[in-house]
């Protein structure tokens, strides 16, 4: 089959999927992230993306750094990266926080991200993978909800993942668009391979760590105390919802 993870950022797929990707490449499966918000941001830089640079410690080329940790991370998996361009919200005009509100600040590129959604649903993959939308940061919900259109005018299956970090203090998923509806949550317990796989792979982003549990100097307490949990059986799991369409008089 051919897997297509479609990730706002550089990290997303990984924290959120990394154990299912890995074990769907193993299984011999072509397994494909693109990662949307990857473009390379000109200068001047806004206060908090100058914040963020000197947390991460990447000097002159922060997202050409981010790329490199992407890719190998997903070598870990047995993925493919593929980067777009889309700048991240922290790099956008118009836009001076990362939650959703306020969605009329990216409506001017929604419609190029639409078509390089599409370009990438072609051939048609078996199955997509792309972000819930759980913590509200506009990238993931722009991402979600343009693949919810695109697949489903594709008639593509889309499973919808558990967003990392923020399930850790959240469980709640941004309001679907009319017409979409999703099935329960489904656990997807890891492989001992996949997992330690996985592990490895969130540690390849050396520069967001520090970022994604603060408190926990040891990144792979936290990641695997959360997916015990996710599995509800003691052995690490990943969450997914699958997204199904219904006609427009019977939603509610």
């Amino acid at each position: 089959m051919r897997i297509l993870a479609i990730s706002p950022h550089l990290d997303d797929a990984v924290l959120s999927a990394g154990a299912r990707l890995h074990d769907l490449a193993a299984a011999g499966h072509e397994v494909v992230v693109l990662t949307l918000f990857a473009g390379f941001p000109p200068p001047p830089y806004s206060p908090l993306a100058l914040e963020l640079h000197a947390l991460w410690g990447l000097g002159e080329d922060p997202i050409g750094a981010r790329r490199r940790e992407d890719e190998a991370a997903l070598a870990q998996l047995g993925a493919t990266a593929r980067h777009a361009g889309f700048l991240d919200a922290v790099y956008r005009p118009g836009r001076s926080r990362w939650q959703a509100a306020d969605e009329s600040a990216d409506a001017a590129f929604r419609p190029k991200l639409a078509l390089a959604i599409r370009d990438a649903l072609a051939p048609a993959p078996d199955l997509v993978l792309t972000a819930a939308g759980i913590g509200g940061h506009i990238d993931h919900v722009l991402t979600r909800d343009t693949v919810l259109i695109e697949c489903r005018d594709a008639a593509v299956p889309v499973e919808l993942w558990q967003d990392l970090p923020y399930a850790g203090t959240t469980s709640a998923v941004p309001r679907l668009a009319p017409g979409v509806r999703l099935a329960a949550g489904r656990p997807v317990v890891a492989s001992e391979p996949a997992w330690r796989a996985k592990t490895a792979a969130v540690r390849c982003y050396t520069s967001q760590l520090g970022m994604l549990w603060p408190e926990h100097p040891d990144i792979a307490r936290p990641l695997a105390a959360h997916a015990r949990a996710a599995g509800g059986v003691g052995r690490p799991a990943e969450l997914f919802w699958s997204a199904h369409w219904v006609a427009a008089a019977s939603y509610s």
